[in-house]
């Protein structure tokens, strides 16, 4: 799924890890590469983590701040979250 804002393309994608469901989003300005937002947070479920990288997004192109995921993980120590 792409939306459109902005001129830009937003692609959000969902992850399913051990930890949750881990929400992404990717930028594409029309002429210019596409960024990713790298991990953005950790989700109880797939349409959660969808909806944040939509609003994260967005937000990331109206200049605003950006919102914060509603929960943070703490990992035990030597343990990666991939």
């Amino acid at each position: 799924m792409q939306l459109f804002h902005r001129g830009a393309v937003i692609k959000p994608f969902v992850v399913e890890t051990k930890h949750g469901y881990e929400a992404v989003a990717i930028i594409e300005r029309e002429g210019s590469e596409q960024r990713s937002s790298g991990p953005l947070g950790y989700f109880a479920s797939s349409n959660a983590a969808h909806n944040f990288a939509i609003d994260w997004a967005i937000a990331k192109l109206d200049e605003r701040p950006t919102p914060r995921p509603p929960v943070t993980l703490s990992l035990v120590p030597g343990e990666h979250v991939h």
